[in-house]
């Protein structure tokens, strides 16, 4: 158990930088567009398909 807790501690802060980045580039303009553009297109082509 002490391995397990040491490992997940070493690497909780690289855990954390990802999410921190993840939440970043969701929460800026240029990647909400461009998933609104990619939402728009999945839905064009399941309007298309049916």
């Amino acid at each position: 158990m002490r391995r397990l807790s040491t490992t997940l501690v070493a690497k909780a802060p690289a855990a954390v930088s990802a999410c921190s980045a993840v939440v970043y580039f969701a929460c800026s303009e240029g990647i909400r567009d461009h998933m609104t553009m990619l939402w728009n297109a999945v839905h064009a082509i399941m309007e298309h398909l049916r």
